[in-house]
């Protein structure tokens, strides 16, 4: 069974992600996160195929998540990532090429969702 994790500040946000996956992909196994540093503790206790991770968020930014993520050993070390922001552009170069990560600008384009959750779920 897939296991997918949505990691966003806004409500609406994880809803409207988390209806996608259950309507469209038929992905049942969905828990949230309201911001990286709850995802980080999350994802130290749980494994997941995919992570959908926003940017911009108190307390821990999503690509300091990732940066946390990818350098401890744990369970989702290697766990694909597409980040979801309108901020893509704003990152740095080191986030921008970190491995088994996809950047996908809001608003989201739905076939371009489609396809990363392809890419990633097919190489996880």
């Amino acid at each position: 069974m897939t296991k997918i994790l949505i990691v966003d500040d806004e409500e609406e946000i994880r809803s409207l992600l988390s209806d996608t996956f259950r309507l469209e992909y038929h992905i049942e196994d969905i828990t949230t996160a309201q911001d990286g540093l709850e995802a980080y503790h999350i994802c130290q206790l749980h494994k997941f195929d995919l992570i959908c991770l926003d940017h911009i968020m108190p307390y821990f930014k999503g690509a300091d998540f990732l940066t946390a993520l990818r350098k401890k050993e744990g369970p989702n070390r290697d766990t694909p990532v597409i980040m979801i922001s309108a901020y893509i552009p704003d990152l740095s170069d080191s986030h921008k090429t970190s491995h088994h990560t996809l950047f996908l600008e809001k608003p989201v384009d739905p076939d371009r969702l489609k396809r990363y959750v392809k890419i990633s779920l097919v190489n996880s």
